[in-house]
């Protein structure tokens, strides 16, 4: 596209749509609400061209110009026939509110006297801007596609023929991203504003990208369902702008206008809502309606936005389609015309080209025979094709998408506490605990029941989304409180609507990595791990893909296609799962601190605290030990975390507390002392955050790191010695990168120094990326060599300070292990182990102190000496 073309195409498909929106949403009348329809005919038009210009495009800009112009000079006409009563007449039919002007109103012509210089410009230069704009648009698109030559055209046709094959593999990602964007877009126009009406576009989306994650594709009924989008979208723009008018208003009162909500019940259910009133005070003024919900200003943007975006796709569509019969029938009729040519044409009155022509094709079949044998070479010696790094990165986040899945069940249960959603937190706390077969497994063959579940959620949550009141939606049901199901009516619906429905994604694409694996299993079963898919075929079905990944496996040599990874990212992937392999068990031990001392102190923290000091204590005693029983452990803690979780979570409903003191018979104060106890919306966030977070990275280490971290800390006979080349090998690491760069930038024979190629460009990345490793890896060994020569040096400051800041009895224990240790450094193992066995129990004794439940007054005691006289002693 040629900048004068893409000119004349911006011009047209952005200026003139804003004036046009401009012009209809700054009044509500007749001659706005034509600019209304043309805006929403403009995206069906297509860009400008000699040809467009010829045909739709120039018909629409020279109807837009005759509307426009009929609608100016029916303004003046209009201005002069009231003229025409007389200066003092002027009107005077047009009483405001009568059955006259309001139908002359509504139309788009009002009385103009009296009126500020804003209101009298809002009704008068729409028009006349449109008319100028329009005509302004036709000529400069004329201008500057009339000035473009043939010759480009036909270059065009020719770069297109040729850039054919490598540009088909980007259109299809192309289409397929428009695609989702057009699908996107109706789950948002039927979440902003839940209503009877936008239930269709809810709907639609449920029913679209449900049978996407089935492992199915639409093809071309796609498009049929864009067309339905766009038919039924435009209806609801027009509709919600015909509200606007007084005399809709009228029949269908809006919810602000009256008392009685029996009377607006339509209205609210349909979701038609007010944005400007009328004032028959002053009609021709404009009256926002001010105490509306954000929302109800949204719907019509976004509305309009989805109309716009798939009246663009459909004639994309359209488009296509009346290209594909062109070209058809062009090459029919060149085909007959080469028939009828051949048959009328004399072989003896061109001797000459047929000898050039077999010539010419002798040649050619030469050429070929010559090339065959290479080829096959070549073919033979063909390695295996690797994957781009896009591909490895979508293959490896695909094959995980369980981990989503499980995460976002525990995160939707906790933001929305109901009963209804504690279902989701003891399905996936199941299915990460459970011991048949693995997590991955577990995960997905439950979740086509978990779509279902979650789809169901939705329904309910959208249906309590409308505008209804309470009797006619209750919230509860005599003695059932419909909340605590899960049943709340949100003051903005979209928000947990919109929410909800990224949790449900993570599902879907769970569920579509499931019957992608069932389907393709059967094609290649001895594959390992996860067949990749090509980028191309994200949005496609198995009747897609399927016969492109047999293709892939007639070219391997081993009739595999989940092998040949991105080396490259392959090579980061096991950088970073060896980093987080080394450290991550270093997070599960801050996240059990930071559970122990969240907060207020309960019994519960008191046997997180117990159990984080357990395993410290172990770990510095036996590290042999505490790699055996780290594993337990880690379950342990789990299982524990899920108790505390289940109790916490469910103690919040109503009822619970009196269910725990009368079946218990415990006091409430003692099941607040337990942890037990009612939170308010933040607080019950964050109290059920810490705990299921703490969950997961424990799981994460069990089922990704744990035997690596076996691996790595691993203690040999041979003992521990610090990792570094010998002389000889780092001189000869250092000779070789030295010769390579020198080979690299030294000049060539024609005194020219080599070009920086894709292939020396990522020599050279590996090779700074190598440097950059190794010297990470050294500076790591050199700080922790360091630590373990000052470690005891820290501790005995650490101990020193607190001793004196708390000057107590039970300190009296640090300061003598220390004095014992100063002058014996082969007692600094001993001394640091008792100190830390005795910390640990001053740790659990302040902790337990610090619970309510113990008084005090009941142990503590004192002695006064001042009071004690002396000849109360005894004699000696």
């Amino acid at each position: 596209m040629s900048g004068k073309t893409t000119a004349a195409a911006i011009i047209f498909k952005v200026f003139l749509p804003c004036v046009l929106l401009a012009a209809a949403i700054v009044r509500y009348n007749g001659l706005s609400g034509v600019y209304l329809l043309c805006l929403m005919a403009l995206p069906l038009m297509p860009n400008p061209t000699k040809i467009s210009m010829a045909g739709r495009t120039g018909n629409y800009m020279k109807i837009l110009i005759v509307l426009a112009c009929l609608a100016c000079t029916s303004q003046l006409l209009f201005q002069v026939v009231l003229l025409s009563e007389g200066l003092f007449l002027y009107g005077s039919q047009l009483q405001p509110c009568n059955g006259t002007e309001n139908l002359w109103r509504q139309l788009g012509f009002q009385r103009l006297d009296n009126l500020p210089i804003s209101t009298l410009c809002r009704l008068i230069v729409p028009d006349i801007m449109v008319c100028i704009t329009a005509i302004v648009v036709y000529i400069i698109c004329r201008i500057l596609i009339l000035r473009q030559n043939d010759v480009i055209t036909t270059e065009r046709s020719i770069s297109r023929t040729t850039k054919r094959k490598h540009l088909h593999q980007t259109t299809i990602i192309i289409q397929g991203v428009q695609n989702a964007m057009t699908v996107c877009l109706c789950a948002v126009a039927g979440v902003i504003l839940p209503s009877a009406i936008s239930a269709v576009y809810f709907l639609s989306f449920l029913i679209i990208i449900t049978w996407w994650s089935l492992y199915k594709s639409w093809g071309s009924k796609f498009n049929l369902w864009m067309l339905g989008w766009l038919m039924y979208s435009g209806t609801h723009v027009i509709l919600l702008y015909l509200y606007q008018f007084q005399f809709f208003q009228e029949i269908l009162p809006p919810e602000a206008d009256i008392v009685d909500s029996s009377q607006d019940f339509l209205t609210r259910l349909l979701g038609l809502t007010a944005i400007v009133t009328t004032d028959c005070a002053e009609p021709r003024s404009i009256n926002v309606v001010k105490d509306q919900h954000w929302p109800v200003y949204v719907n019509p943007l976004v509305l309009l936005i989805f109309y716009l975006y798939t009246a663009w796709q459909v004639r994309i569509w359209m488009d296509g389609d009346r290209n594909e019969q062109t070209t058809k029938r062009r090459r029919r009729h060149s085909t007959d015309n080469r028939e009828n040519g051949n048959q009328s044409t004399s072989y003896e009155a061109l001797p000459s080209v047929q000898i050039d022509l077999a010539s010419s094709h002798s040649q050619l079949r030469q050429r070929r025979v010559k090339k065959q044998p290479s080829t096959n070479v070549a073919s033979e010696d063909k390695p295996a094709t690797k994957t781009s790094k896009f591909g490895t990165i979508m293959a490896y986040v695909t094959k995980q998408c369980f981990i989503g899945a499980l995460v976002v069940m525990m995160a939707w249960s906790i933001t929305y506490h109901s009963w209804l959603t504690f279902v989701l937190l003891l399905w996936a706390c199941a299915i990460w605990i459970l011991p048949v077969g693995t997590t991955r497994k577990r995960a997905l063959y439950t979740s086509p029941i978990l779509v279902f579940y979650a789809e169901c959620l939705l329904c309910l949550q959208f249906v309590y989304g409308l505008n209804l009141t309470s009797e006619e939606l209750p919230t509860q049901k005599g003695h059932l409180n419909l909340k605590e199901l899960g049943l709340v009516k949100y003051m903005y619906p979209c928000i947990p609507l919109g929410v909800q429905l990224l949790f449900t994604g993570m599902f879907w694409l769970t569920l579509r990595q499931f019957w992608r694996e069932q389907c393709l299993a059967q094609i290649c079963p001895k594959s390992k791990g996860i067949i990749l898919q090509p980028v191309e075929m994200i949005f496609s079905g198995p009747n897609e893909e399927i016969p492109a990944l047999k293709a892939k496996m007639k070219q391997s040599s081993d009739n595999l296609i989940d092998r040949a990874h991105s080396q490259a990212m392959s090579a980061l992937g096991n950088m970073i799962w060896e980093l987080f392999s080394k450290y991550w068990i270093l997070l599960c031990g801050a996240m059990l601190l930071i559970v122990s001392l969240e907060s207020n102190v309960d019994i519960f923290k008191i046997i997180y605290m117990g159990l984080f000091l357990l395993i410290i204590n172990i770990f510095l005693l036996n590290f042999t030990v505490f790699r055996f029983i780290s594993k337990p452990f880690a379950w342990v803690v789990v299982l524990y975390s899920v108790c505390t979780l289940v109790l916490i979570y469910t103690y919040q409903f109503e009822n619970f507390p009196d269910m725990w003191t009368n079946g218990t018979g415990i006091s409430m104060e003692t099941l607040e002392y337990l942890g037990l106890q009612q939170y308010g919306t933040q607080d019950l966030f964050i109290n059920l955050l810490i705990p299921t977070a703490f969950i997961i990275i424990f799981m994460v280490q069990l089922h990704y790191f744990h035997d690596r971290f076996l691996k790595m800390s691993e203690i040999r006979k041979s003992g521990y010695s610090l990792g570094k080349l010998t002389e000889d090998e780092s001189d000869g690491a250092g000779r070789s990168r030295l010769v390579t760069r020198q080979a690299s930038t030294c000049p060539s024979a024609n005194g020219e120094r080599k070009r920086w190629t894709k292939a020396r460009i990522k020599e050279e990345t590996k090779d700074l990326m190598h440097t950059a490793s190794q010297q990470t890896m050294n500076g790591t060994r050199v700080i922790w060599r360091l630590l373990e020569i000052h470690m005891v040096k820290f501790v005995i400051c650490t101990v020193v300070i607190v001793v004196v800041h708390e000057v107590t009895a039970i300190n009296y224990v640090f300061v003598l292990l220390i004095f014992l240790a100063i002058p014996f450094p082969r007692m600094y193992r001993i001394a640091s182990m008792l100190i830390m066995m005795w910390l640990s129990v001053v740790f659990l004794v302040k902790m337990i102190c610090q619970l309510e439940v113990l008084s005090a007054d009941d142990w503590m005691t004192g002695c006064n000496y001042t009071d004690m006289k002396v000849s109360s002693l005894p004699p000696c």
